[in-house]
This record gives structure tokens, sequence and C-alpha cells, in this order.
């Protein structure tokens, strides 16, 4: 929804279009929750990569965690042996 991120994706892909919209937040604030953060890809990587946000910061209000963003964790799958 962002011009900056709508700009970006023209050209690269974003792994996080696979996922279930439901799942797309790494941010919760009062109630509700956002994709703040984003991981973009060459359009020649996205078929070969995998997205998951780490729902382990944003859900939970005490101060023990390390930041209010959840992590997330790129896959990129490569021909390597």
């Amino acid at each position: 929804w962002s011009s900056p991120l709508r700009a970006l994706t023209k050209h690269l892909g974003d792994p996080a279009s696979a996922l279930d919209p439901t799942d797309r937040y790494t941010y919760t604030y009062k109630g509700n929750a956002q994709q703040l953060d984003h991981i973009l890809v060459s359009r020649e990587w996205l078929p070969r990569s995998e997205l998951d946000i780490v729902h382990i910061c944003s859900e939970f209000s005490d101060n023990s965690r390390i930041s209010d963003h959840d992590p997330l964790v790129l896959r990129l799958a490569t021909d390597a042996p």
C-alpha cells in the first residue's frame, strides 16, 4: 500500500505474496497486524524462494522480547550440490 513498496515490486518479487494473507504481518499495534518488514528478491529467484514470518515477537507485549517486529526467514533453493 506504500508508494515506495509498489515501485520496488514492479521490478522485484515479494515472497510474502505466497503466504496466507492472515499470516503476512510482522508487527502488531493496538490489535492491528501489519507487514512493516519486507524481503524482496529478483524475479528470477522468486520461484526458488520461500519466506517464513516467525511470529515470536509481535504477538507478545512483555519486556522479555528482543524486538516488537517478527523476524523474517528467507530460504533460497540453489542448484549447488
